[in-house]
């Protein structure tokens, strides 16, 4: 019954023609079709003309942000292999820049033709099993005229009740946070585990975050969280820093006192 109350969320956020391809209720997962999947992502219009009505559309998904006066369209799904309660950890972006109205998040589905995104190869340094237990989202679902807003809106309208509801279906989760920009929207929700200097490690070079651990405070219950540099390129001069043998063994034991596994 609770992944009924994950698919009603979801369909609030993304509307029930989505939620009827891309969700599997059967087996709790997002559908192994993927062949279906590529195909809707290529046909699905999330803004539609009405037929009958002149100059008349509809939207599909949540409508928000228009009631701001902001545009949106392109949504990122969130991203999960196998069954929604055998994941064991929660990675959160901003929201993602794609090129159809609608995705799942980096691809996640397994396919042997997709070359292994970025995130999960640095993430293995310390998950090996990253890809397979991992439910990936964005604060914000849509790509918008204002991004900034739009995520704030996100945050409280749709994002802190997925929280909730992952928390119900698996309360031992994890929460990794893609970056300081992500961290930034958390900070009321976010408590030390210990004292700054023991967790935190910042760059040499320019003082940059390379790693911090934190608890996120939801509802009362306290989930240990992480935050690493955004796993793109453009952060791979931090994450060479992170792989150096000193730093790679001193992030592993911070994990490890943080039970952190």
């Amino acid at each position: 019954m609770i992944f009924n109350h994950y698919k009603e969320w979801y369909i609030s956020v993304f509307g029930s023609e989505a939620a009827g391809i891309i969700l599997d209720d059967i087996n709790e997962c997002i559908s192994r079709d993927e062949n279906v999947l590529k195909n809707f992502f290529k046909k699905y219009q999330r803004i539609e003309p009405i037929k009958t009505i002149e100059n008349g559309y509809k939207i599909k998904g949540c409508k928000k942000c228009i009631s701001k006066g902001i545009i949106i369209r392109r949504q990122d799904s969130p991203g999960f292999l196998g069954k929604l309660n055998e994941n064991k950890y929660i990675i959160v972006g901003l929201e993602a820049n794609i090129k159809t109205d609608i995705h799942i998040a980096y691809d996640q589905f397994e396919t042997k033709s997709v070359k292994e995104h970025l995130l999960f190869k640095r993430l293995k340094l310390f998950i090996p099993q990253i890809k397979e237990k991992s439910y990936i989202t964005d604060i914000a679902k849509c790509r918008s005229t204002n991004l900034h807003q739009s995520r704030q809106i996100c945050l409280k309208t749709h994002f802190l009740k997925e929280l909730e509801i992952l928390l119900e279906i698996n309360s031992e989760f994890k929460i990794i946070l893609q970056g300081t920009g992500v961290e930034s929207y958390f900070t009321n929700y976010l408590e030390p585990f210990s004292n700054p200097e023991n967790d935190e490690i910042k760059s040499k070079k320019g003082n940059r975050l390379l790693f911090k651990r934190r608890y996120l405070i939801l509802n009362k219950k306290k989930t240990p969280t992480v935050i690493f540099p955004h796993g793109s390129v453009q952060n791979s001069y931090l994450w060479n820093e992170i792989e150096e043998k000193e730093v790679l063994a001193k992030i592993k034991s911070k994990l490890k006192e943080f039970n952190f596994n």
